[in-house]
C-alpha cells in the first residue's frame, strides 16, 4: 500500500505513461499469494492487473486504485 517499503519502486514500469498509483501491490512468492490475491480482488470487485516485466506500454500492468499481483519474484522452475 501507499506508504510501505517498496511500495514507490513496485509502480516502476518500463514507460512512464503506464505507471498508475494502486491502491494494493502484492509481490507473490508463492502459488498461494497468487490464489489469495485474485480471490480478494474479485470478491471485493477491485480493478485487477498482473505485472511481470512491467514492459506493457498499455499500462495493462498496472491499476489505478485497484490490485496489481507482481510476479517478477517468482523467477525459478522447480521439477
Amino acid at each position: 500500500m501507499e506508504g510501505d517499503e517498496g511500495y514507490e519502486k513496485s509502480l516502476v514500469r518500463w514507460a512512464d505513461n503506464a505507471i498508475k498509483k494502486a491502491g494494493i501491490v502484492v509481490q507473490a512468492t508463492c502459488l498461494d499469494d497468487i490464489v489469495k490475491t485474485v480471490k480478494f480482488a474479485n470478491e471485493n470487485h477491485l480493478d485487477f492487473a498482473v505485472c511481470c516485466g512491467g514492459h506493457a506500454s498499455s499500462g495493462s500492468s498496472s491499476s489505478e486504485g485497484g490490485v496489481v499481483l507482481n510476479v517478477r519474484k517468482l523467477n525459478k522452475v522447480r521439477g
